[in-house]
């Protein structure tokens, strides 16, 4: 679309009517620029809020992930105390001739 002109005031109108509809465009221009920064500022909000959700969703995929290899390791600690109480066991049979 093209640029059009703007319509040309009647040759009777007022320099104070003129003034006042410049104003008028004025304000309505303010008005337009402060509801888009309210929009960019909305949509960065939005972005933030989304990144937010995932960075949660992260965060309790990582502690149930740490739950489960610290659960991990108390049944491998538990396994190694098993194998040191197996292997004392058979070192003091091998000592006591116990051994066949």
């Amino acid at each position: 679309m093209a640029d059009a002109e703007p319509p040309r005031p009647p040759a009777t109108v007022s320099p104070g009517e003129l003034l006042l509809a410049v104003q008028e465009l004025d304000l309505a221009a303010d008005a337009l620029r402060r509801r888009r920064a309210r929009l960019a500022e909305r949509a960065a909000v939005a972005a933030v809020e989304a990144e937010a959700g995932e960075l949660e969703r992260r965060s309790r995929d990582l502690v149930a992930a740490a739950g489960e290899r610290s659960a991990h390791e108390a049944r491998l600690a538990a396994d190694a105390g098993e194998l040191a109480q197996r292997i004392a066991l058979i070192e003091n049979r091998s000592r006591s001739g116990a051994v066949n």
